[in-house]
């Protein structure tokens, strides 16, 4: 459905701290599915665990915050429009 440049289009965040590679499906007002892809070469993986690597908790949240700025900027694109940061506080649109 939307491929990283769409995504880029929205999201602030760049490499290496961009954690949404593909949104697959938008259900609107209710969920979203996103799509992560992730190489046993990622940064984290060098020192979290190195033996049995783990992809760190807060970057797991990171993702699922920059995947929910998606759908909130799909539900509320005026806002999206005339905030840019909207993410950060819940703005009533003018």
């Amino acid at each position: 459905m939307w491929d990283k440049e769409k995504i880029k289009t929205i999201l602030p965040q760049r490499e290496p701290f961009l954690f949404v590679d593909e949104v697959i499906e938008i259900d609107l007002g209710k969920r979203i599915v996103a799509k992560r892809y992730i190489s046993p070469d990622e940064y984290f993986f060098k020192g979290h665990f190195p033996d049995k690597p783990v992809m760190p908790g807060v970057l797991i949240i990171e993702a699922l915050a920059q995947t929910s700025i998606l759908l909130y900027a799909v539900i509320y694109p005026e806002i999206a429009a005339v905030h840019p940061y909207y993410y950060l506080a819940r703005v009533k649109a003018e």
